[in-house]
């Protein structure tokens, strides 16, 4: 702060007090001068304080990276807490607040803001503040509930179904927890933990022979083996087939009211078996186009992969 003469006090948080209306030219002409040393005397203050070194790295101890680490791979973070997360773990493996800025987008300033919360309050202070509203019907709990329930069998758990579905989840979870959630709100739940909804597939596994397993799997190798020693003269190939429909299956699709895609077809469908093989060593493949999956198509597969 500045004191000039007897009315007149110059300083960045008071300003300049002028002297009344009816003081003299020489007071008027020096109230001027002092309104100019005034803003000069502002300005200069504030640009030092803009050029003092700010730290670009804080403290994070490794008990602070493992809890920030176990938060990032929990599937229900709020995407903005993961951001803010993720600033913090940048920061715990050497970058600094100009890159992290950079690949996350946000201002140099937002950055040191929320990293000095972290210093100041940990990880409770990245969460945003609670909202006005009605609170959510599917709470954290919830959330763990059905994270847990939706990769066990449904037959395990005595029901009478094997397949899960959006609506058998919103009622069985209303019994187990007694929150009802309607099966459009379910599935906008389960696609929050990264489920998504497709066919199951059959498998055979458990028609399986292990010990005849093991036996096919060791003439295999031995029979690699027999390459192996001499591939000038021995040749082995895994052969498989399969099956080509002329009229090819049509999915669904999204289209406009009243204007159903027409594609054409060959008029009759017809079924096409393909055998084919590829040597072991890379050393070719045979492919073979049939009518049917017969044994005069396969006799003609063997004869084209020995010629």
């Amino acid at each position: 702060m500045v004191v000039i003469g007897h009315n007149v006090t110059v300083g960045p948080a008071t300003g300049v007090r002028r002297f009344p209306a009816y003081a003299s030219p020489l007071y008027s002409g020096l109230s001027r001068c002092a309104d100019k040393f005034a803003t000069i005397a502002y300005a200069v203050e504030r640009r030092c304080r803009m050029e003092q070194p700010v730290p670009t790295v804080i403290p994070v101890t490794p008990e602070q990276q493992a809890a920030v680490a176990a938060m990032l791979r929990q599937p229900t973070l709020a995407p903005r807490l993961r951001e803010r997360l993720a600033m913090v773990k940048a920061v715990g493996l050497g970058a600094d607040w100009e890159a992290i800025a950079a690949w996350s987008g946000r201002r140099s300033r937002t950055v040191r803001q929320w990293l000095n919360r972290f210093v100041a309050g940990g990880i409770a202070a990245l969460a945003d503040a609670p909202r006005p509203g009605r609170p959510l019907t599917a709470d954290a709990a919830y959330h763990l509930v059905l994270d847990a329930l939706a990769d066990r069998d449904p037959r395990a758990l005595g029901l009478s179904f094997d397949a899960w579905t959006s609506a058998r989840l919103s009622a069985y979870l209303a019994e187990m927890t007694g929150v009802r959630i309607t099966a459009g709100w379910m599935r906008g739940l389960l696609v929050q933990h990264h489920l998504r909804c497709g066919r199951p597939k059959h498998t055979l596994d458990h028609l399986r022979d292990p010990q005849a397993v093991a036996a096919c799997e060791a003439a295999i190798a031995d029979a690699e083996k027999k390459v192996a020693s001499a591939p000038e003269r021995y040749e082995l190939h895994y052969q498989d087939e399969t099956h080509v429909e002329t009229n090819p299956y049509l999915a669904k699709q999204w289209h406009r009211i009243g204007r159903q895609q027409r594609i054409a077809s060959v008029g009759v469908n017809r079924r096409v078996t393909v055998f084919g093989s590829k040597e072991s060593r890379e050393r070719g493949r045979v492919e073979v186009v049939c009518g049917g999956q017969d044994s005069a198509c396969f006799a003609h597969y063997l004869v084209l992969r020995h010629s």
